[in-house]
């Protein structure tokens, strides 16, 4: 009524605040979502929090899940769940009878026995940051031949979730590893403006920082790793054989950005000068 912002009703540390659940009956807050290195839901209700709990529990750490629709009554929960070896998973949850009834999954086929699950790994920057990424590794012992998978965006990031070009990979006996580099989004606006205008520069040196710190824990075969990525990663995939060519022994750019200058003049001259597309990519 005031126009003023009043105190904050959910925060997560370090992590920007992603999903929130609202009651239809009065505005309220029923619960909040955040993603750090994982996806997280907290209620503001106790014995809402206890079912979230119970979930967290009934998915052994393997999945996170959300909640995707609730029924009119309250008494039903339309749940997805998604980790590195549980390809997206519907369930609805009888909230009286604590019980979960599976109705549907993306990749019915897929045997999940065959699939690998994936970890943290945190490291820091040569410049003191802390950065972490996912790494889903082979059965056996490394150091394993290892292709290196940042994302696109490069305001974006890689999450704790299926992802079939890393379980094809893996299957294949290679490590993969998903750095979240600065200028990633989901851990503040600060990370996040820490890589504008830094392609080829403290993002590439995060991912650099991440290949050394897979080698030196002996995860990585350091004579056989490889960077691949799509859009933006194509360019960390490009910049990483030209700036540290004895790192890789390939590189695959897939759809690639490969001409920043050319990058700016086709938005400009297809956006129009005034666009947000425009801005946005001169900003970045």
């Amino acid at each position: 009524s005031t126009g003023e912002l009043g105190a904050p009703i959910f925060s997560q540390p370090d992590t920007d605040a992603a999903v929130i659940g609202i009651n239809p009956a009065d505005n309220s807050m029923i619960y909040a979502c955040a993603e750090t290195q994982r996806y997280q839901c907290r209620a503001t209700d106790p014995r809402m929090q206890r079912h979230f709990a119970g979930l967290t529990r009934y998915f052994d750490n393997r999945a996170d899940f959300s909640l995707s629709s609730v029924s009119a009554n309250g008494q039903f929960w339309l749940i997805t769940a998604d980790g590195p070896s549980v390809p997206t998973t519907y369930y609805v949850y009888d909230v009286a009878g604590a019980s979960m009834t599976p109705i549907g999954q993306r990749f019915p086929n897929l045997p999940r026995a065959s699939l690998a699950d994936s970890r943290v790994v945190n490291y820091t920057s040569r410049d003191g940051v802390a950065l972490w990424g996912y790494l889903t590794t082979p059965s056996g012992e490394g150091p394993f031949a290892t292709v290196i998978w940042p994302h696109g965006g490069p305001q974006a990031r890689d999450s704790y979730g299926f992802d079939r070009v890393v379980q094809f990979l893996v299957s294949r006996g290679y490590a993969v590893f998903q750095p979240n580099f600065r200028g990633s989004e989901g851990s503040g606006r600060s990370f996040a403006q820490a890589g504008f205008r830094q392609w080829g520069g403290v993002m590439q040196n995060d991912i650099t920082d991440g290949v050394q710190h897979l080698i030196a824990s002996g995860v990585a075969a350091q004579d056989r790793i490889c960077i691949a990525g799509i859009s933006y990663g194509g360019y960390a995939a490009l910049a990483g054989a030209a700036l540290t060519p004895d790192l890789y022994k390939c590189a695959i750019s897939i759809a690639g950005v490969s001409d920043l200058p050319e990058l700016l003049e086709t938005s400009r001259s297809d956006a129009g000068r005034r666009s947000a597309l425009y801005a946005y990519d001169q900003e970045r």
